[in-house]
């Protein structure tokens, strides 16, 4: 529930139920936890920087605008990877992070964006069979992080020492919040 998640909470637009079916249908699968948030929470700043993206209009962008977006990205910083000899997964191209991240580089064109964060980082998740992942790049899509099983546990880690694990060393547990955006 809200108040498991977040200690401070302000909604102000949800996905529906028809965004949701209407997202899924175009882009071949959504996560039950995603769904879950979107329809509990919808757009706005999460844990004090994080932006979830939506299936409709709003501050942070529409699902498909920003999310198609850094996936191009990616993918122009990947050919130049390869063009200098190179592969993913290697040394500062989606290097893994963890053992969780291990053989997710080859698998790049699978990522799905699904937010990001104001400092830069990137968050998507990767299906395999009827399971999601969740991963979190470094602002320059030199590392790759696992973030867990479940965008709402991935949520709720990040507002303890384990975002350091998720986002780096160099954080500390983000403030439990969501704001919504008008």
């Amino acid at each position: 529930m809200i108040d498991k998640l977040f200690s401070s909470v302000r909604i102000t637009r949800t996905a529906t139920r028809e965004e949701l079916t209407a997202l899924d249908a175009e882009i071949g699968g959504l996560p039950a936890s995603y769904r879950v948030f979107a329809e509990q929470y919808g757009t706005g700043l999460t844990n004090g920087m994080i932006l979830i993206f939506m299936p409709f209009p709003c501050a942070a962008g529409t699902f498909q605008f920003e999310g198609s977006g850094l996936a191009d990205i990616l993918n122009d910083f990947i050919a130049d990877w390869i063009a200098d000899g190179r592969a993913p997964g290697e040394l500062d191209c989606l290097e893994p992070y963890d053992k969780q991240s291990v053989g997710v580089a080859a698998r790049y064109k699978d990522l799905v964006f699904f937010g990001k964060s104001e400092n830069g980082e990137s968050f998507c998740w990767l299906r395999t069979d009827d399971r999601y992942k969740f991963y979190a790049l470094d602002r320059a899509f030199l590392s790759l992080r696992y973030g867990g099983d479940d965008l709402m546990t991935m949520i709720g880690d990040m507002q303890t020492d384990k975002v350091k694990a998720i986002l780096g060393t160099g954080y500390k547990p983000l403030p439990s919040s969501f704001v919504g955006f008008a």
